[in-house]
């Protein structure tokens, strides 16, 4: 995190997938997070559905065991 916004960062292999993030403004969320925008790999390769699927039960997995609440 910088400031108000980050990323979350999901590692498979060598490879990273990153979603946007802010902090919420509201009391019903801590973060706000930019699921849409899981796209590429840091190596520029198109995320699979498959692979998509995995990073976003990653983020939520992630979420559920901090305690962060998210509006995905």
């Amino acid at each position: 995190m910088s400031g108000r916004s980050g990323a979350l960062v999901y590692v498979e292999g060598t490879r990273e997938a990153a979603v946007y993030v802010e902090v919420s403004g509201v009391p019903e969320y801590d973060l706000l997070v930019w699921a849409d925008r899981l796209g590429r790999w840091s190596t520029g390769e198109a995320l699979t559905e498959a692979e998509r699927a995995r990073a976003l039960d990653a983020y939520r997995a992630w979420a559920r065991r901090e305690g962060v609440t998210c509006q995905w």
